[in-house]
C-alpha cells in the first residue's frame, strides 16, 4: 500500500483470501442450517404424535374395536378435522400434507406411534420439493381402517429346467402385529399331481418368538413387522414337484386372528433331479507321446440322466486327492499335471462328475505310470576338471535317455582327454566329451568316468650313435642300416607309473674287419663295451636290460673301442667287402667339411700329403659325420687321378652299378 491506496495485486490478493474464507464456511453454515430445521422438524413431529395420542384416547374402539389388536394410519386432514392439530408451518414451510400421517399400531393394551411428515415449502408446494422427516421412513398407509394381516411366501417359488438344483426351499411368515407361537396351524404337502388331492400333509413348525418378546419389539423397539422362516427339504425323488401350503389357523402375538378361513397357496414346479452321472470311462493320455509326461490329458466319458431338458451340460473335475475335488469346469477333455517326481511309480488319478443338480459322481481311480528318471553322475577319475558332475536322464517309451550332452573333460598337464567310460579303469571311451547322445538306455543310475592318458615315447636311434675316442659311427645290418627302434607306453586315468621297457640289440653287422696291420675279425672284438645311452645322459643300459622309465627318452649306441685298437691319428674302416677298400698307411683328418658344388658334402682325408674325398650320400647328425652305407653313386678317390708309385697310398676304384656298403665307418678323433 502507498499513499495513493492499494495496489492492483494487493486488492486481488484480498479477493482471493475472503473468496477462500468463504468457501471454507459454507458447510459450517450449511449444517447450522440443517441442524436448525431437524430440531424444528422434530418439534413438529413430536406435536403430530401428541395429537395422534389424543384421538386414540377419544377413538380407540371406534377404530380397533373391543380387545382387538391392529393398525391404524391417522393423516394430518383427520388430526386436523377432530380440531387437534394446528397448521404446522413456519419461514415459507409447511407440513400441511396428505405425507404428514401417524402409524398407530395396537396390540392388546400397548400403543406404539410412528410419525412421519411430509413438509413442501410454501411457495411452490411441488412434490419434487418434499421433505420427508424422518428421512428413511417409508410410511405408505393411507387409510385409517384397522387392518390384521400376514404374509407368507416360499423362496423360490419354482425352479426352471435348467435349475434343478437341490438346495431347499424357504418359507417365510410375518405379520406386523406379531404371530402367535402357539395358535397357528400351517401345513405343506409335496406332491407330482397337484391336481390329483391324495396330498400326505405335515405340520409346518416355524421357530417363532415369545408373544411378550414381539410385543417389546413392536412397541418398544419399534420394529416394523415379526419375521419368522423355515426351510423344506425337497423329496428324494426324480420329478417335477409341486409345494402346496394350507393355512388353517393363525393368529397375532396379542392372541387376534389374522385370517377368517382357510388358506392354500401352491409353489413350482420344482424339477428336482436325484440322478446321479455315469463314469462309462477316463482315459489318461501323456501330452509327450515320447514318454510318459506328468503334464496329461484326461478324457472322460460321462452320462447325464438329466430327464427333463436336453441340457446336458455336465461338469468335471480331477485330482490326485480321493476324498476332495473342488474345480469342476466344462468339457470333457481335462489338462492335468501329476504332482511329484518322474520316479517311474504308478499314480492313481480320481475323476468327479457333477451334473446342475448338484448330483456327483465319482470314479475308482484310474491308473498312470509317469516316466522314470535315473541320474548319471560323472567323476573326475584323474581328471583335473570336468564340466558338470550330474546329470537327469528323463527315459523316454523306448527305455532310452532324452537328449544327453556329454559333459567336457579337461586332463591334467601332458595328459590327453579319450572321453568317457562306465569302467573308471578303461582305457578306451564309450561317450565321447560335449557330444549329444539320445540312445541311451538306462535301467538305473549310470556312473561314467572320465577317462584320461597319457603317453611316452623310448626311441632307440640307431643312425646318431655317441662314442668314446671316434669322431662318428653308422651302425647297420648286412648293406643296410638297422631300422631305429622305438616303443610307447600309455598311463590312464591319472594313474601315472613306470613303463618297462627291454634295450634292442646293437647289430654291428655279420662281417669282419679289415684294418692296416690287423687280421680280419668280427666286429664286437674290437670293442670292450656297446651299449646304450639317453641323449644328454652318461647313464647306461646294456644290450636285453629291462629299464623302466616315467618320461619320454631318446636312446644312442655308445661303443668304446678296446684299448689295443686305441691308434692316435688313425682311421679304422670296416667295409661289408674288404677288397674293396684297404689302407696301407695312417689317414690323419684334415680340416673341416666343404661342399664339392654338386649338393654333396666332402669329408677329406690325407695320405702322405695327399688328400683323398669321401664322396656320396654324406650327412650331419648333432654334429657328428655318418655314412649312410650303401651307395651307388660315389666312390672314394683322390684330386689326383692315380696314388703315388711307391704304393704307400693305394685304392682300388669300384665300377659304377655294383657299388660297395659300409655297415661300421669309424673315424678317429
Amino acid at each position: 500500500m502507498n499513499d495513493n491506496g492499494f495496489t492492483l495485486i494487493e486488492l486481488l490478493a484480498t479477493i482471493v483470501i475472503l473468496g477462500i474464507i468463504t468457501a471454507m464456511s459454507f458447510p459450517v453454515l450449511r449444517k447450522i442450517s440443517e441442524d436448525s430445521m431437524n430440531k424444528k422438524l422434530k418439534t413438529y413431529a413430536n406435536s403430530v404424535e401428541s395429537s395422534a395420542k389424543l384421538y386414540i384416547d377419544s377413538y380407540s374402539e371406534d377404530l380397533f374395536g373391543r380387545d382387538k389388536s391392529g393398525i391404524v394410519c391417522l393423516t394430518y386432514d383427520e388430526l386436523k378435522s377432530k380440531s387437534l392439530i394446528k397448521d404446522i408451518s413456519d419461514n415459507d414451510i409447511s407440513c400441511n400434507s396428505n405425507k404428514t400421517i401417524v402409524q398407530v399400531t395396537k396390540l392388546g393394551d400397548a400403543y406404539t406411534y410412528d410419525v412421519q411428515l411430509g413438509c413442501t415449502n410454501s411457495k411452490n408446494s411441488d412434490e419434487s420439493n418434499l421433505i420427508i422427516f424422518p428421512k428413511n421412513s417409508n410410511l405408505k398407509c393411507e387409510t385409517s381402517s384397522t387392518t390384521l394381516k400376514y404374509d407368507l411366501n416360499v423362496s423360490p417359488g419354482k425352479y426352471t429346467d435348467n435349475d434343478k438344483n437341490r438346495s431347499a426351499v424357504t418359507v417365510t411368515l410375518s405379520s406386523d402385529t406379531g404371530i402367535n407361537n402357539k395358535y397357528n396351524e400351517i401345513y405343506y404337502s409335496w406332491t407330482l399331481n397337484p391336481n390329483n388331492g391324495n396330498d400326505t400333509w405335515n405340520k409346518l413348525n416355524f421357530d417363532i418368538p415369545s408373544a411378550d418378546q414381539q410385543k417389546k419389539d413392536l412397541i418398544l423397539n419399534k420394529i416394523s413387522e415379526v419375521v419368522v422362516k423355515k426351510q423344506l427339504i425337497l423329496p428324494e425323488k426324480t420329478g417335477k414337484w409341486y409345494l402346496k401350503i394350507e393355512v388353517r389357523s393363525l393368529q397375532n402375538a396379542a392372541g387376534d386372528n389374522l385370517l377368517t378361513e382357510k388358506q392354500n397357496k401352491q409353489y413350482g414346479p420344482y424339477t428336482i433331479d436325484r440322478d446321479k452321472p455315469t463314469i462309462n470311462g477316463v482315459t489318461i493320455s501323456s501330452k509327450d507321446s515320447s514318454y510318459n509326461s506328468k503334464a496329461v490329458n484326461v478324457t472322460i466319458n460321462a452320462t447325464d440322466h438329466n430327464k427333463f431338458t436336453v441340457d446336458k451340460d455336465l461338469k468335471y473335475c480331477v485330482s490326485e486327492n480321493k476324498d476332495s475335488c473342488s474345480s469342476y469346469s466344462t468339457g470333457n477333455v481335462k489338462s492335468y499335471d501329476f504332482s511329484g517326481e518322474y520316479d517311474g511309480q504308478k499314480r492313481i488319478l480320481y475323476v468327479w462328475v457333477k451334473d446342475n443338480a448338484n448330483n456327483i459322481s465319482k470314479s475308482s481311480g484310474t491308473v498312470y505310470s509317469v516316466a522314470r528318471t535315473h541320474k548319471i553322475i560323472y567323476h573326475t577319475n584323474g581328471a583335473s576338471m570336468i564340466g558338470r558332475s550330474s546329470d537327469t536322464c528323463l527315459v523316454l517309451a523306448n527305455g532310452s535317455c532324452r537328449s544327453i550332452t556329454m559333459p567336457s573333460i579337461t586332463p591334467k598337464s601332458d595328459w590327453s582327454t579319450i572321453g568317457w567310460s562306465t569302467n573308471s579303469d578303461s582305457q578306451s571311451a564309450e561317450y565321447s566329451p560335449n557330444k549329444t547322445y539320445k540312445e541311451i538306455v538306462l535301467n538305473s543310475d549310470l556312473n561314467l568316468y572320465a577317462i584320461t592318458r597319457k603317453s611316452i615315447s623310448i626311441y632307440f636311434d640307431y643312425n646318431a650313435g655317441t662314442h668314446k675316442n671316434f669322431k662318428s659311427i653308422v651302425l647297420g645290418n648286412g648293406s643296410r642300416p638297422n631300422n631305429n627302434f622305438s616303443k610307447e607306453c600309455y598311463f590312464y586315468n591319472g594313474k601315472a607309473s613306470s613303463c618297462d621297457v627291454t634295450t634292442p640289440n646293437i647289430n654291428l653287422g655279420k662281417n669282419n674287419l679289415g684294418a692296416p696291420g690287423i687280421r680280419s675279425q668280427a666286429i664286437s672284438e674290437f670293442f670292450k663295451k656297446i651299449v646304450w645311452r639317453p641323449v644328454g645322459s652318461n647313464r647306461e643300459y646294456r644290450i636285453g636290460q629291462v629299464f623302466s622309465t616315467t618320461s619320454s627318452i631318446t636312446l644312442k649306441p655308445y661303443l668304446e673301442v678296446k684299448d689295443e685298437y686305441k691308434r692316435s691319428g688313425k682311421v679304422i674302416a670296416y667295409s661289408s667287402n674288404p677288397t674293396n677298400v684297404w689302407i696301407r698307411k695312417s689317414y690323419v683328418l684334415d680340416s673341416g667339411i666343404e661342399n664339392d658344388g654338386a649338393g654333396n658334402q666332402k669329408y677329406g682325408v690325407t695320405c702322405n700329403n695327399k688328400e683323398f674325398i669321401l664322396t656320396g650320400n654324406y650327412g650331419i647328425v648333432s654334429g657328428e659325420i655318418w655314412f649312410e652305407g650303401y651307395t651307388n653313386h660315389g666312390s672314394l678317390k683322390t684330386k689326383q687321378d692315380e696314388f703315388s708309385a711307391d704304393n704307400t697310398c693305394k685304392k682300388r676304384v669300384p665300377s659304377r652299378g655294383n657299388g660297395w656298403s659300409t655297415s661300421v665307418l669309424l673315424v678317429h678323433k
